[in-house]
């Protein structure tokens, strides 16, 4: 069976490109509006990666990365920041537990090789990045 990629972005534009992006891997894609109801699913079912938005309605990115790496049983999965932020904005992002951060800008193939990289456990370094505008945690 395939992976799972969990997305959330409170833009169902955001989310259909994303399904469709990732859909060329043969990944399956289970997209949410808000990170309560994403939180809800993950704590029933399982994911191979989460890919998430910081700003979203109710639950920001920032308090689901948080709580997600704080349970036990959701804790090992790789978590993935799209953000549109601004350069001085993001270092409130730098501190979260998360396993990359990648400017909404950068998205295309970079961004699949990203989710590739994670979903095989490895963690590319910063210099070898194909993904100039992508920071590496």
């Amino acid at each position: 069976m395939g992976k799972t990629i969990v997305v959330i972005d409170a833009s169902a534009a955001q989310r259909r490109f994303l399904e469709t992006l990732l859909a060329l891997d043969h990944y399956t894609v289970l997209s949410f509006g808000s990170g309560l109801k994403a939180l809800g699913y993950l704590q029933l079912f399982s994911a191979d990666l989460i890919i998430t938005d910081i700003k979203l309605p109710q639950f920001d990115g920032i308090e689901l990365c948080k709580t997600l790496k704080t349970e036990a049983d959701l804790r090992s999965i790789p978590i993935m920041v799209l953000t549109a932020l601004e350069l001085e904005e993001l270092s409130s992002l730098v501190m979260l537990p998360v396993e990359a951060i990648v400017y909404k800008s950068a998205i295309g193939k970079g961004l699949r090789q990203m989710v590739k990289t994670l979903l095989d456990k490895e963690i590319i370094p910063p210099q070898a990045s194909t993904v100039e505008t992508s920071i590496y945690l």
